[in-house]
């Protein structure tokens, strides 16, 4: 991983066109586990020309990662709509991203139900607390009993 990071670097320096190396190398820090510096190399990719589709793609992936889910969809959505403009609604990599998309919503419904899940089990305890309290009580003092 260093020597590639070296040869991305390397290519930087010394090429007019650099933005599919920009790209590559924010694969590699996100594949290094280096998520703020994948999301700088994502977003200097993406202020070059708008072919950088897969780089939108790529900066949505990194965002779902993240847990920055409103982030991930407005890539995605931006992704989509790229690839369905130039290369169709069948193209590979339109339906990536339709894939992308839909594993994110998943995954967004997923943290709705675990809350409710959640939720519902407070409210159970919440009232066995109350129940056994109100036991006690009626031991301690008759009148509640």
């Amino acid at each position: 991983m260093v020597e590639a990071k070296e040869m991305f670097q390397r290519a930087l320096s010394g090429c007019g066109s650099t933005l599919g190396t920009v790209h590559n190398l924010g694969v590699l820090y996100k594949k290094q586990g280096k998520m703020i510096e994948a999301e700088e190399m994502f977003q200097q990719a993406l202020s070059g020309h708008t072919w950088t589709l897969g780089t939108v793609n790529n900066l949505g992936v990194l965002y779902t990662e993240q847990g920055k889910l409103t982030k991930a969809e407005e890539m995605f959505q931006r992704a989509l709509s790229g690839y369905e403009k130039a290369l169709g609604p069948d193209h590979r990599s339109t339906l990536n991203t339709v894939k992308n998309l839909s594993i994110l919503y998943s995954n967004q419904r997923m943290i709705t139900v675990a809350r409710n899940i959640i939720h519902a089990l407070l409210s159970i305890i919440i009232w066995a607390m109350l129940a056994v309290s109100y036991y006690y009580c009626s031991k301690i003092i008759p009148q509640y009993g």
